[in-house]
């Protein structure tokens, strides 16, 4: 399924992190994630503004994602993998990935980005994530708007409590391939 994302998000501090927790707790629905990433053998994905990987909820629902960047949002390609896929994946990510995106090219894994993702619905989709890769653990608020006026929505959210909007353009594969180069 093909659709357009529009996405404003910004990193927070822990204290930030856990002060947002204690009041959405409630509203908010817990997803325990894990995203597998992946690019190219030869030429990297971002180069073309793109990035891909395969994704996996509460450990039994699998997807594989494709976004392309663009100049306002990013166009994202999801595809659902059975059971079956993913455990074929995990053998030979090649066949899985040329399967859908027979254009890509050779691929392989680059690791592995455990996240827990609290979402919750007020105007559009937020999610306030912890994401741990390496030795990493950072903190993340993201807000996906239904049009490209709404960060607004976002910004009245964080004045509520007193965190200031500063906006990260900056992926978690990004934070997380900058963290791969330091290994």
């Amino acid at each position: 399924m093909k659709h357009i994302e529009i996405e404003y998000k910004m990193l927070l501090s822990k204290e930030e992190y856990q002060r947002l927790l204690e009041n959405i707790q409630d509203k908010a629905v817990c997803i325990k994630q894990s995203n597998i990433y992946l690019d190219r053998v030869d030429k990297p994905l971002y180069l073309d503004g793109q990035a891909l990987r395969v994704r996996i909820e509460n450990d039994c629902a699998y997807e594989l994602t494709l976004k392309t960047k663009r100049e306002h949002d990013n166009l994202e390609e999801n595809i659902s993998l059975s059971d079956a896929e993913y455990k074929l994946f995990l053998e030979d990510p090649n066949q899985i990935v040329k399967r859908y995106f027979p254009d890509i090219g050779d691929i392989k894994i680059l690791g592995q980005l455990d996240n827990i993702r609290y979402q919750w619905q007020d105007n559009g989709l937020f999610a306030l994530d912890q994401s741990s890769y390496f030795d990493c653990i950072d903190y993340e608020i993201e807000y996906e708007a239904n049009d490209y006026e709404s960060k607004a929505v976002l910004i009245d959210f964080l004045n509520l409590y007193k965190i200031d909007f500063k906006e990260n353009k900056e992926t978690k594969i990004q934070r997380f391939s900058q963290a791969l180069l330091k290994q």
